[in-house]
């Protein structure tokens, strides 16, 4: 047997990890696998096609979350929603620290309370064999989105702990990202968790702040940073969550020394491109610079990399329309 290729760098790597879900319940659930395929099909229709397999066979017995399930659906194109479990709450026998996950969470107000009194959870994971490209990330973060919400529509669903983005997200927020996903649209803010830093020395991030994402690089190797500024945490999110909507959904490929900016705004955002290596750096991440930082983008990396323009053009972040579903229906053309 073919041993898995090792990772040559922190972005193939996290191209290679699996998207994973967390279910967190205020006590264990019983399910079947046939009774997930069947309301897989019945909620999100375009999804449908998933069999049960568990052990290596077509089975329906009874799972309960706190008896250590371990089964899988599949379809006949290789692919694998894998679930699995522990007895009791998260993190079991593992010892992962779910603390960086309730400090990376935003609009989650009660989310310290419900990780202290979650008692049971089932982990649902797809990495779509393997596959790197984009729309094969796409349809792994879909799956294991779509199913997760199956069980975020229980009551006793408490919140959902997206391990790719190391956050914890509100149940019914959730299920809204499953629909959106299902609708091949991208549920970022669900996708993606964002870490808000303040200008050193400052003290505060109410005026003055930036940012750090974390899970684009499931899908694409890089993450996006948005230098510190004169503006408010809730702006810096929407211009990160820009940025990774034209690279995710519009098709755009960054280049060192690019300019994009909102339609229409007359804002000017300078990219520059900060390496695996970098010290900053464990991942390669494009950083953002507002017009209004404090921080030289020359003095930081550099002068640009970028061809000038011709006067009065400029090195312009153009987004391409219908980017995802053209690769998807590649993606599932090439499968056929």
């Amino acid at each position: 047997m073919a041993e898995d290729k090792v990772p040559a760098s922190n972005s193939e790597r996290m191209l290679s990890e699996a998207i994973t879900a967390y279910v967190l319940f205020s006590e264990p659930v019983d399910f079947t696998l046939g009774e997930i395929a069947g309301a897989l099909a019945e909620d999100y229709p375009a999804l449908q096609g998933w069999k049960s397999m568990l052990d290596g066979a077509m089975d329906d017995r009874l799972i309960n979350t706190d008896d250590a399930p371990l089964g899988a659906l599949t379809r006949d194109g290789g692919e694998m929603l894998l679930f699995s479990g522990t007895k009791g709450p998260f993190p079991g026998p593992l010892g992962d620290d779910i603390g960086p996950a309730v400090r990376n969470t935003k609009g989650f107000p009660d989310v310290e309370q419900v990780v202290a009194n979650h008692r049971s959870y089932l982990s649902i994971s797809c990495d779509w064999g393997k596959k790197t490209d984009l729309a094969s990330r796409f349809l792994a973060a879909q799956m294991v989105t779509c199913v997760s919400a199956l069980f975020a529509k229980l009551p006793v669903c408490v919140g959902v702990y997206y391990w790719n983005a190391e956050h914890i997200v509100p149940p019914d927020r959730w299920v809204a990202a499953a629909e959106s996903a299902a609708a091949e649209e991208w549920p970022l803010v669900d996708w993606v968790s964002f870490q808000i830093v303040g200008a050193p020395g400052t003290g505060t991030l109410e005026h003055n702040a930036g940012c750090l994402t974390r899970g684009m690089s499931a899908f694409n190797g890089h993450e996006i940073s948005v230098t510190t500024a004169p503006m408010t945490p809730a702006d810096v999110v929407l211009m990160a969550t820009g940025a990774m909507w034209q690279l995710l959904a519009g098709g755009h490929v960054f280049k060192d020394g690019d300019t994009t900016g909102r339609e229409g705004s007359g804002e000017k955002i300078k990219i520059r491109y900060q390496p695996e290596e970098h010290p900053k750096s464990l991942l390669p991440v494009w950083v953002l610079f507002p017009e209004n930082s404090p921080v030289d983008h020359e003095t930081e990396y550099g002068q640009t990399e970028s061809v000038a323009p011709p006067p009065g053009m400029g090195n312009e972040v153009n987004s391409e329309k219908g980017f995802l579903s053209r690769l998807l229906r590649g993606r599932r053309g090439g499968n056929a």
